[in-house]
Formats: C-alpha cells, structure tokens, sequence
C-alpha cells in the first residue's frame, strides 16, 4: 500500500484531503506537536515540522512514499507573520528530506496569495516576482523548490475554498453563525468577485495531483467567479434571515482587486479534474457543521 505523509491533516484543507486519499488507495499518516482529538482515517504521529533536525528521524519513523504538504501557520495575522519565514524553511527542509529518503512524489499546497492581483484571471504563469505579503512571498519561494523538483514534486495554489472547518472570523462562518443566532452580519457591499471551490472538491483535487505525473504549479479553483454578495445570499437562503445580511455596512478593505480567478486550463485539460460540488451543496456542508459543530470549533491553529 502506499503511504502518504499528510502534513495539517487536523487543518481545514487537510481533514478534506483524508477521503480523496484513502479512495485512491493511501494509507494516510499525520503529523502533530501535541496529543489532540484523532483524525478519522490517519495514523498520527508526534513530531514538530519546525524543529528541522529531527525531521529526518520522523520521515523515517514514517516511511511515506508520497507527501502531501498543507501545514502551515495560519493563525489571525499570518498574511504578515514573521512565523511564514519559518515555515518556509521547515517546508524546504521536509521536502529535502523526503527526496533523500526515497519518496517517490511531493504535492504542496500553495496559495493565489503568490501572485500579484493586477489581473482579474491569474494564471499559473504569470506568479511572482513581488508578491504584497509575507505568506505570499513565503508560498512562492516554497512553491519554486517544489517546482524544481521536477516530475517528482508539483505546487497546487488554492484560491478561495470554503466548507467544514473553514476558521471563525472568514466570510462564510460569519454569516452562518449570524443567521443560525438571528444575529445581523455587517458585509461590505460584496461585489467582489472570487473564484470559490467547496473544499471537498479541493480535498479531491489535490489527491488527484498527487497521484498524477503532473510537474509544477497548478491553480486550484473553479475557473468561475461569483460576487461574495451571492455566497452570502447562498446562505440566507438555506437557514432564513436574509434580512440579517447588512451589505455595505463595512467598507472595502484598501487596494482590494475587484476580481480573483484561477486560470483552471492546467487543472482541467492537463489533470483532468472538474469540481463537482455545486455552491448550494457545498453552502449546505458548511451549514450542517456549524450546526454540530462544538463552540471552539475552527476557531484558527497551526494545522500540524
């Protein structure tokens, strides 16, 4: 059986990859600093990602012949955290290690943050060099030694996913938690255009990139735009109380792009792969875990 390293299993990305995985036929084994809640379907094991020399004597103890790299600081303030410089070298450092200890493929995952939003379709050619933030900067320096690793290593930049365990605090959580507490959601005027992906079809795309040949950068999206209004609007429709949702009631943050699209050329024609889960299903997820879901839940870690 092979077995798949899967860093940030307990993460929003993560935990959505596990299924993909095991369908395809891996045996899926994490990694986490501290003793926590088990993950349904991964064998966890004790390790610290950032403590860079006891990495190789974990990738042992592993043994994974494939890993699929998602962990990283995500905690509130991570778009100009010092910690993404860290967490570039410990992506770096595991990759490294993986290719001297045999592995036979690497997936990371990356970001739309990599690239300069001065075009509404962004396209995986057209990353870099001078990304706005550190997180984007930190991805694209990791994706490029990802890149560089030839048919063995391939860089997945996710745009806008959303679903069970997306973190408090991000658009949709928000506005379901408003509605299911009859509580108003103060929105900017939502006319932004995004390209948003639920994140089981993420899960399931980068479980395909995995078990495919196919070499460096790929975008992760829909390859379709929607306003954010509507994606709220989702939402009200479902659980009632569109009359909660107070758009404009926010302004729009400064230098905000009016459109974000992935480029989904590369995904579609070269791996294959087409989302399958439409916005009201996807919204109806999100839905069924708020609902279930206990009150620390998704509440922002680093996902390792």
């Amino acid at each position: 059986m092979r077995r798949v390293l899967l860093t940030g299993a307990s993460g929003f990305i993560g935990r959505a990859c596990v299924a993909p995985l095991r369908a395809r036929g891996y045996e899926v084994h994490g990694v986490s600093r501290r003793a926590g809640p088990p993950v349904d379907g991964v064998v966890m094991h004790r390790g610290d990602l950032l403590d860079l020399p006891a990495l190789p004597g974990l990738l042992a103890r592993i043994g994974a012949t494939h890993l699929l790299h998602a962990a990283w600081d995500v905690t509130p303030g991570y778009w100009i955290s010092p910690a993404n410089a860290a967490w570039r070298e410990a992506g770096r450092a595991l990759l490294a290690g993986f290719i001297a200890a045999g592995g036979r493929r690497a997936v990371g995952v990356g970001s739309c943050a990599e690239y300069v939003w001065d075009r509404p379709v962004l396209a995986e050619a057209n990353a870099g060099p001078a990304p706005a933030t550190a997180y984007g900067a930190a991805k694209l320096a990791l994706g490029q030694d990802f890149g560089a690793a030839g048919h063995l290593g391939a860089w997945a930049r996710l745009f806008f996913p959303y679903g069970p365990h997306e973190a408090r605090g991000r658009l949709l959580p928000e506005v379901i938690q408003g509605l299911l507490h009859g509580t108003p959601v103060a929105l900017t005027a939502g006319t932004q255009i995004r390209d948003v992906m639920a994140v089981g079809d993420v899960g399931a795309a980068l479980a395909a990139l995995l078990d495919s040949a196919l070499g460096g950068a790929v975008n992760i999206g829909a390859g379709a735009g929607i306003a954010l209004a509507d994606l709220a609007r989702e939402a009200a429709r479902q659980l009632g109380g569109a009359g909660l949702l107070r758009f404009a009631a926010l302004p729009m943050r400064d230098g905000e792009p009016p459109a974000l699209v992935a480029d989904g050329r590369r995904l579609r024609a070269e791996l294959g792969f087409a989302p399958r889960i439409g916005l009201a299903e996807g919204v109806a997820d999100a839905i069924a875990y708020w609902r279930a879901a206990p009150p620390d839940a998704a509440a922002g870690s680093v996902p390792e």
